[in-house]
């Protein structure tokens, strides 16, 4: 994981260097940069989400016009206030994209829909989908198991 100072068109990374020289230290970079999420992420409300019926499953997106959407991924507990607790397979395709399908949806369609939003964006993030139980979010590779991933609990 990693983060980054938002300073308008880019992001700057930040290391530890940098931490140290700011004086705080990673445990608190982690603990505000949450902080922010969540403060951002409560100014959304769960009508934005536009859900539609294509093809196969059931498809639910967000973009929240405030550069969050990708991050909600850390805070599960706004993904169940916003999405709603059902579980569901978790997609971010880029920065304000979420995406969530129905939990028993085929991996490779996640995938699939996963790649038709990232071709639209030259930056766009890696191909990861994400497991949400309602509570949780397990993260894993498109085309891995997600049993091994790390789980992110709320």
């Amino acid at each position: 994981m990693g983060f980054a100072a938002d300073i308008g068109p880019a992001f700057m990374m930040m290391t530890a260097a940098q931490c140290e020289s700011l004086g705080i230290s990673e445990d608190d970079l982690v603990a505000q940069s949450l902080a922010n999420l969540i403060a951002r992420a409560e100014r959304v409300v769960p009508g934005d989400v536009i859900r539609e019926q294509n093809g196969e499953a059931p498809i639910a997106a967000l973009q929240t016009g405030l550069a969050i959407a990708s991050a909600l991924v850390l805070v599960p507990d706004q993904v169940a206030r916003l999405f709603g607790p059902t579980p569901a397979i978790l997609a971010a395709p880029m920065r304000d994209l979420l995406l969530a399908l129905p939990a028993d949806v085929d991996p490779e369609l996640a995938a699939w829909w996963f790649d038709v939003f990232a071709s639209q964006d030259p930056n766009h993030l890696p191909p990861i989908l994400y497991r949400f139980d309602g509570r949780a979010i397990v993260p894993f590779a498109v085309g891995a198991q997600p049993s091994s991933a790390r789980r992110l609990d709320a």
